[in-house]
């Protein structure tokens, strides 16, 4: 005799274990491609927000001249690089927020009081002017199709 009432013995399903078709891990040999942050410190390189745009790997990263800034990979050593040294010197932009908006990568930066674009090179990475002058409170970067959405307060 079952003890559930009707209706939740109407609602019970049976437990099946189902065997799952056989999986291969690909075997990789990971290495070290750059060392963004070769200083004797405990600091490392942090590398954060990964996006990848038009076959290009972007994500910040963390120098010891450079502070956290944007970097790229195409995966190779000489591929490998600093953008733009956004906030110059030994300062931080910290961008974040990475979002791809076809071949055009957008993303926040200080703490997403601006809103900045990149095309992969130094001159084709720039900020978006802001509406009225004002800095906004940047958050939420979606790629909806080919537009950008966001919201800012």
């Amino acid at each position: 005799m079952s003890h559930l009432p009707r209706t939740s013995r109407q609602n019970a399903r049976e437990l099946r274990i189902e065997r799952l078709e056989s999986r291969q891990v690909l075997a990789v040999d990971f290495s070290l491609l750059k060392d963004i942050n070769p200083t004797a410190s405990t600091d490392d390189a942090a590398p954060d927000n990964v996006v990848q745009v038009a076959g290009l790997i972007y994500f910040s990263a963390t120098s010891p001249t450079g502070g956290t800034e944007l970097w790229r990979s195409d995966g190779t050593l000489a591929g490998t690089f600093q953008v733009k040294d956004i906030s110059e010197g030994s300062g931080s932009s910290q961008p974040r927020q990475l979002t791809a908006v076809g071949n055009t990568l957008f993303f926040t930066v200080s703490s997403g009081q601006q809103l900045w674009k990149s095309d992969g090179t130094e001159a084709g990475t720039m900020p978006i002017t802001s509406v009225g002058g004002f800095n906004w409170d940047i958050e939420d970067l979606t790629c909806v199709g080919d537009i950008l959405f966001f919201t800012s307060g």
